[in-house]
């Protein structure tokens, strides 16, 4: 990502649409200034603004960005660097944002509220500002995944069936250790009722009894988790009906986009 042709493309931009630096610093909730130091490279904008900086210019972000549709995937690559020295707010966007360039076909970028869903004969991409990105790419991945065994995969996600086992989910962390007594205060549950929801976790491997960098042994999430959240994570987009509702966009298997 080149500082100085990002900073090229906005003032160019700004003077074809006959805006003074006021002009699109009014747009941006931003001062003159801030904008002369875009324009200098002296600075880039926040990147919680390229969402509206785009906008008010009339790019798409690829076009800010400078990315040809077949080179997307390669420029969000080298960005990564980039995104690790962002803060923790600007990086949770920034990996959602990257995301979104590698597997949209439309070069959007992400609203600045609420979740972007698209579905494609080819690609499923979901992502929001908070950082919650999950993208399947290519029907090789899909068609891998509905090969899994059906019985084992039932049985695998029937876990959930228990909502005690989601509360004690929601006391575990992969930094921390806790011991049983520790879940049992957290949750409001009994000793039994977290034993036996404990033995469904570390079955499947989501719970695991390891030792951090401190030497501190106890209760952890493990490997297995990553597939529960992210099955959580889909039904945080869809919502308990499955309708979708509240995304940004989505598009169906016929291409045709739908704006909520």
């Amino acid at each position: 990502m080149e500082q100085k042709e990002i900073a090229k493309r906005i003032l160019e931009r700004r003077k074809a649409l006959g805006l003074t630096q006021e002009q699109l610093g009014e747009r941006l909730n931003v001062t003159g200034q801030a904008v002369s130091k875009w324009e200098t490279a002296a600075a880039l904008p926040d990147v919680l603004l390229f969402p509206e900086l785009c906008r008010a210019l009339e790019l798409s972000f690829d076009e800010l960005f400078g990315i040809a549709p077949d080179n997307r995937r390669d420029s969000t690559v080298n960005d990564w660097r980039w995104i690790g020295g962002l803060n923790e707010k600007a990086r949770t966007y920034a990996v959602s944002e990257a995301a979104l360039r590698m597997f949209s076909r439309t070069g959007e970028s992400l609203p600045q509220d609420g979740i972007y869903c698209s579905i494609s004969p080819d690609d499923f991409l979901v992502a929001d500002t908070d950082g919650m990105c999950f993208a399947l790419a290519g029907n090789k991945v899909r068609q891998k995944i509905m090969n899994l065994d059906a019985e084992k995969t039932a049985r695998f996600f029937e876990v959930l069936t228990n909502p005690a086992v989601i509360h004690i989910l929601n006391c575990l962390s992969i930094g921390s250790r806790v011991d049983q007594d520790d879940l049992a205060e957290r949750s409001g549950m009994n000793r039994e009722e977290v034993r036996s929801c404990l033995l469904d976790l570390m079955e499947r491997n989501i719970v695991g009894w390891e030792q951090d960098g401190a030497g501190k042994s106890g209760l952890c999430l493990s490997s297995g988790s990553a597939a529960i959240f992210m099955a959580m994570a889909g039904l945080a987009v869809t919502g308990y009906s499955g309708n979708l509702a509240g995304c940004f966009s989505w598009f169906s298997r016929l291409g045709e986009i739908d704006r909520f």
